[in-house]
């Protein structure tokens, strides 16, 4: 155990440094990169009385206790990486099939534009949140945020058999939970729509080396794929849009509208694709979603996408 320890603990602070940098918890990031130097220093035989030493003296400071420090731990790194590093150990990196799934507010800027500052940022906060729990209960998380959007991932670090089905689920949950915010006593546009983009496939998974932190990711042609699907949603008019592999695993899904043959730029053959849509009244026709063709054949969709295009009524997924 002492030699696990002494393996996995400069690495685990390593980690728990550079998500709480990332978090801007600076304090905490440096004394958590000041234990992972000292832990290399000291070696195996130094390294587990180092680590004892710490944890009395916290302990008898503080009175703090495992859990209570594995909760405070969540508050700023995902559970996953949380847990693993609580219990020293290493997080796996190398190919792993995973559900990718991206999340993006349409509209965003004209809406913003109507808030003050604190209003955007108690919005988006919100949106975080709900967009986060949604993802959380279907044994995903998040590990990317961008604004008013972020990245989650979907069997990995840990495996999961039914990763495509709840990404779906997470998915629907968050259109509905956005759909449900309320900011009373102002005027403007309305909350703007969700876009969520969604691929299954082989990813790289693992730690990637920045220049003052380690960052946890999925990177390769799936991730590549979710993010082009979650920009198609939005001239889709279509809250959620998924590939054929997502589709097949998540099983029959009669609310998905089949797009065959769409062109993504960058693949170099046609995609089936299957999209969810809209559901908000006054948005559009439950059985319609935007579509573009030219001579027969679906158009390439670039990114950013092009201007909107006419809604073409299609039948159900097939």
């Amino acid at each position: 155990m002492a030699r696990a320890v002494a393996r996995t603990a400069p690495f685990a602070f390593a980690v728990v440094a550079a998500w709480t940098a990332a978090a801007g918890l600076w304090e905490f990031s440096l004394a958590a990169a000041g234990m992972a130097a000292a832990t290399m220093a000291a070696g195996v035989v130094g390294v587990v009385p180092l680590l004892r030493e710490g944890a009395q003296r916290d302990a008898a400071s503080e009175g703090a206790d495992p859990d209570r420090e594995l909760a405070a731990l969540r508050q700023y790194v995902p559970t996953p990486i949380a847990e693993r590093i609580a219990r020293a150990e290493s997080i796996d990196c190398g190919e792993r099939e995973v559900t990718v799934m991206f999340v993006d507010l349409h509209g965003y800027t004209a809406f913003a534009d109507h808030l003050s500052p604190d209003e955007v940022f108690a919005f988006i906060s919100l949106f975080t949140e709900v967009v986060c729990g949604a993802v959380r209960k279907e044994g995903g998380f998040v590990v990317e945020f961008n604004g008013d959007g972020m990245m989650a991932v979907f069997g990995a670090p840990a495996r999961q058999h039914d990763k495509e089905r709840a990404a779906l689920r997470a998915a629907r949950a968050s259109v509905a939970a956005v759909a449900s915010i309320e900011i009373p006593n102002r005027s403007g546009p309305d909350v703007p729509d969700v876009g969520i983009g969604i691929a299954t496939g082989p990813a790289f998974v693992g730690n990637i080396r920045a220049a003052d932190r380690w960052i946890w990711s999925a990177v390769g042609s799936t991730t590549n794929l979710a993010s082009r699907l979650q920009s198609l949603a939005h001239q889709l008019s279509a809250p959620i849009v998924i590939d054929a592999r997502t589709q097949t695993a998540a099983g029959p899904e009669p609310e998905l509208v089949r797009l065959p043959n769409v062109r993504i730029r960058g693949l170099s053959t046609p995609v089936d694709l299957y999209a969810q849509p809209a559901s908000k009244a006054g948005r559009a026709r439950p059985d319609r979603v935007s579509s573009r063709r030219a001579s027969g054949e679906a158009g390439c969709y670039p990114h950013p996408c092009p201007p909107r295009s006419p809604l073409l009524g299609l039948g159900p997924a097939g």
